[in-house]
C-alpha cells in the first residue's frame, strides 16, 4: 500500500499551519519535521541479521559526522578509502584487538558518529564489537569493496550520505 500521497498532504498541511501561525523573521528558526515510521505487520521475509536494510534518501543527514571504517586484513583499498570524505579513520580487522576492554569498545563507539565496515567481515563484528554499538545503535553498515576506485568511492559517498538504514531486530526489547 503506498502512504505516499497521505504522508505528502500531512507535511503541506503541516507546512500550512506553521506559516499561518507564526510569522517568519530573520531571527527565527525554521521549524523542523520530524517523520517517525512504525511497522504494523513485519515483513515475513525478512530476518533478524546483522545486515542492515538500506533505505535511499535524497538530502544528507550525515553532512559533518565523522565516519570510521572498518575493513579485512590486508586490503589494498586502504589508501584509497582514507582518501575520502568525511573518513577519519580506517582499521584493520585485527587492530580491533586493540579495543578489548568494555571501557575501550566504549571510548572507541563514542569517537565517531557513523560506522562502515567490509560486507566479508560484518559477520564476525559483533562478538570484536560488543554489547555498546548495538545499544547506541552504531553497528557498522555494510559496504562492497572493490578494485575499481570510482566504483568504490562512489559506494561510500552513497552509503554515507545518500541512506539511510533500517536494522530488524525481533524481539520486544528493540
Amino acid at each position: 500500500m503506498d502512504f505516499t500521497p497521505k504522508i505528502q498532504k500531512c507535511i503541506s498541511s503541516l507546512k500550512k499551519f506553521e506559516s499561518a501561525e507564526t510569522s517568519q523573521t530573520l531571527l527565527d528558526k525554521p521549524a523542523s519535521i520530524w517523520l517517525s515510521v512504525g511497522l504494523q505487520n513485519l515483513p515475513s521475509n525478512l530476518k533478524s541479521t546483522v545486515k542492515p536494510h538500506r533505505i535511499p534518501i535524497t538530502n544528507s543527514i550525515r553532512k559533518n559526522d565523522t565516519v570510521c571504517v572498518i575493513i579485512k586484513d590486508q586490503a589494498p583499498q586502504k589508501e584509497v578509502i582514507k582518501a575520502i570524505e568525511n573518513i577519519e579513520k580506517v582499521y584493520s580487522f585485527s587492530k580491533l584487538k586493540q579495543f578489548s576492554t568494555h571501557e575501550a569498545k566504549r571510548a572507541f563507539c563514542n569517537g565517531y558518529d557513523f560506522f562502515l565496515a567490509d560486507e566479508r567481515i560484518l559477520p564476525m563484528l559483533p562478538q570484536k564489537l560488543g554489547k555498546t554499538f548495538f545499544k547506541k545503535k552504531k553497528q557498522p553498515v555494510p559496504i562492497e569493496l572493490s578494485t575499481n576506485k570510482e566504483t568504490m568511492e562512489k559506494r561510500i559517498f552513497e552509503s554515507i550520505h545518500q541512506s539511510t538504514y533500517l536494522f530488524m531486530n525481533f524481539g520486544s526489547c528493540w
